[in-house]
């Protein structure tokens, strides 16, 4: 990989991201280079992302990882080990909460300051690289239009679930007070429509009925940002339950930019289908009037119907 001080974020598939910050020297820079591998025992279904970390020096124009092991090139030819510290992180990701745990077999190697900074770097874009990472050494599919959907479903209503148009979605989920809650985002798929409108709906994790806790009901149509049309709690839960989720999300993600690619993404497909019925753009509906259906977290598919 090509080095690149004066960007904020090096991400890649292939094993290597490094993240760049202003180092202790009036206009220098230090990078972290982020080491990406597999959960080294093959029965553990874990679904982590390990990761070993070192400091590189600013002035390495390369970092290669090979058969002799991770090693950094400079124009000047300064010799590698002048220009990476010794390994100081030691960790992992799940690349579904962006939670942090400590490398169980190397608990404490871990800088505390590294774990701090690259706790700081986890967002969408960073869960949605290690997610396809480890896909791709699993030999798997990652996000792609389903072969089999439900068109019944999908015309239910005039919102669909993004996981009943595509399969292998990377689930995005929240760690809040001990708990953890897991998002659906539901959108317009007619490609005729431009109400512009998207849900997102958030389900504790311990709650097999199909239910949600609470919603945001958000219209994306203008160029940039959204406007919340309204947000609200269902099912008893307390109304700044939604609102600490909601910060949590907007903290992960630029929520415009996220939804209106999904937007894309679902009327895209919605073009397949001319039999999909026009968007009524009705109000936006209480859980209560949700039907409740098992958890299916492969799937990610919940109902909203009209």
């Amino acid at each position: 990989m090509n080095l690149k001080p004066t960007a904020s974020r090096q991400l890649s598939e292939e094993g290597i991201i490094v993240f760049w910050r202003d180092g202790a020297l009036p206009g220098s820079r230090q990078g972290l280079v982020c080491i990406l591998s597999m959960c080294p025992n093959p029965e553990c279904a874990c679904g982590l992302v390990y990761i070993s970390g070192f400091i590189i020096d600013e002035r390495a124009g390369e970092i290669c990882w090979d058969d002799d092991g991770v090693h950094a090139k400079s124009p000047e030819g300064i010799d590698s080990e002048d220009l990476m510290s010794e390994w100081m992180l030691s960790t992992a990701v799940d690349p579904s909460s962006g939670e942090i745990v400590n490398d169980p077999d190397f608990p404490d190697e871990s800088n505390p300051a590294l774990m701090k900074w690259l706790s700081s770097e986890i967002n969408g874009e960073l869960l949605d690289v290690l997610y396809r990472f480890r896909a791709r050494l699993n030999d798997s599919a990652v996000e792609q239009p389903s072969e089999a959907i439900d068109l019944d479903c999908v015309e239910a209503g005039h919102l669909a679930a993004f996981g009943d148009l595509f399969d292998r979605v990377r689930e995005d989920e929240y760690l809040l007070n001990g708990k953890r809650y897991w998002t659906c985002i539901y959108l317009c798929p007619d490609p005729n429509c431009d109400c512009h409108e998207a849900r997102i709906v958030f389900f504790d994790d311990a709650d097999d009925s199909g239910a949600g806790v609470g919603w945001v009901y958000l219209d994306i149509s203008g160029p940039v940002g959204i406007r919340i049309i309204e947000m609200s709690a269902e099912r008893g839960a307390p109304e700044d339950l939604i609102k600490e989720l909601w910060k949590l999300h907007e903290r992960r993600h630029d929520a415009g930019l996220l939804l209106r690619r999904r937007e894309v993404q679902c009327k895209m497909v919605g073009k397949r289908f001319g039999s999909l019925s026009r968007c009524q753009c009705a109000q936006p509906l209480s859980l209560d009037e949700m039907i409740p259906v098992p958890a299916d977290r492969d799937a990610n598919s919940k109902m909203l119907p009209e």
